[in-house]
């Protein structure tokens, strides 16, 4: 029972659907740099102590 979408309802969805993808990528990238920071601190920690990690 659902009405096909006009035209400006599908643009709109497609715009949200592109952000919403970008928006989950740039957190996936986000994500995967606040680790490999973690890491090295982590390593740095190791090596040097005494020092405090964020």
């Amino acid at each position: 029972m659902t009405k096909p979408l006009t035209p400006e309802q599908k643009e709109y969805r497609q715009k949200f659907r592109r952000r919403v993808r970008i928006e989950a990528h740039r957190i996936k990238i986000q994500v995967q740099v606040r680790r490999m920071l973690k890491e090295r601190n982590a390593r740095e920690l190791h090596d040097i102590h005494g020092q405090q990690g964020e």
